[in-house]
């Protein structure tokens, strides 16, 4: 990147830029990705090279679960856009509309997810937009609603890729509407062979949720504790971990719930998720290891200072 600076006038600076931010945001080096489309949005090379840094840099916030940021750059990108239609934009607005959920921002993200679906994205596009319209109106706990955008989708049609998100919108649905044998079930019957690791490790997570909810903690944890090790850093990592620290608290294994809640405690960079720190705090709590309990409840626990005691 800093050889391009000795060459401003090169013709083909916008796609060079564009290259090594793209092949930092597939390696999951997400801040340098941030960094890298930053610097090619202002470079202000021009308008398409302009939407794609927004894009991109919207997609790496979006990894690195920074919603607020990827709805900056979402907006930056969406003014470009006025008029313009197809797949690019429709990606751009469900992308919008997931950000907004995890804000807990329902009613502006199912706008987002229907204008997906108004601007002529192509079929596989339009079927991603039903998918999140569905999982949307089911925050909203719109479950006709849900039921009724999964209607429109035929599953005979569906791609490989496309069933398996079918499938899990499906369960997700079947436990918020309090049923998760059913969705547990579903998940049995309906999941075929799959060879792309992410992919299964999403089915096993809603399966685990599935066993949890239905009261079966044993089948859960034990399914989350053979995912935590395949699952790549981050947010939702973080969230898994946290999920089985609650369900070794839910069953009494306090040791368990320190030895993990630790590891999660080293793993997080740059800040610790609050929820890691009161779950460690119950769990001290349980050990009726009071000092520890209030660092943690206090947020002042360090990753020296929280393990379990001797």
């Amino acid at each position: 990147m800093e050889l391009l600076n000795l060459f401003p006038g090169c013709a083909f600076l916008d796609e060079v830029y564009l290259g090594l931010a793209q092949a930092a945001l597939n390696a999951g080096l997400l801040e340098e990705a941030v960094a890298d489309f930053q610097k090619l949005y202002h470079l202000d090379l021009s308008l398409a090279s302009r939407k794609q840094a927004c894009l991109g840099a919207a997609q790496a916030h979006f990894a690195l679960g920074q919603h607020p940021r990827v709805c900056e750059w979402l907006e930056r990108y969406l003014k470009m856009c006025k008029g313009d239609t197809g797949d690019e934009v429709a990606q751009a607005y469900l992308l919008m509309a997931k950000s907004l959920a995890a804000q807990g921002n329902l009613d502006q993200a199912l706008r987002a997810a229907h204008c997906a679906l108004n601007v002529r994205p192509s079929r596989r596009q339009h079927i991603q937009a039903l998918l999140a319209v569905a999982l949307i109106q089911k925050d909203r706990a719109s479950f006709l609603k849900a039921v009724s955008a999964l209607g429109r989708i035929e599953p005979a049609s569906l791609t490989s890729r496309q069933q398996l998100d079918y499938l899990l919108t499906r369960a997700n649905l079947y436990r918020a509407m309090g049923l998760p044998d059913t969705a547990v079930a579903v998940l049995r019957r309906e999941t075929p062979s799959i060879s792309d690791e992410q992919m299964a490790i999403q089915i096993s997570l809603e399966m685990a949720h599935g066993y949890a909810e239905a009261g079966e903690l044993a089948s859960a944890r034990g399914l989350l504790a053979e995912l935590l090790p395949k699952m790549r850093p981050g947010p939702e990592a973080t969230r898994a971990g946290c999920d089985l620290v609650e369900m070794c608290l839910a069953d009494g294994k306090t040791v368990q719930a320190i030895a993990i809640g630790q590891a999660l405690l080293k793993s997080a960079e740059p800040e610790v998720p609050r929820r890691v720190l009161e779950l460690l705090g119950e769990a001290y709590l349980a050990q009726q290891d009071y000092d520890r309990a209030a660092l943690a409840f206090s947020g002042y626990l360090t990753k020296t200072t929280g393990g379990p005691r001797e």
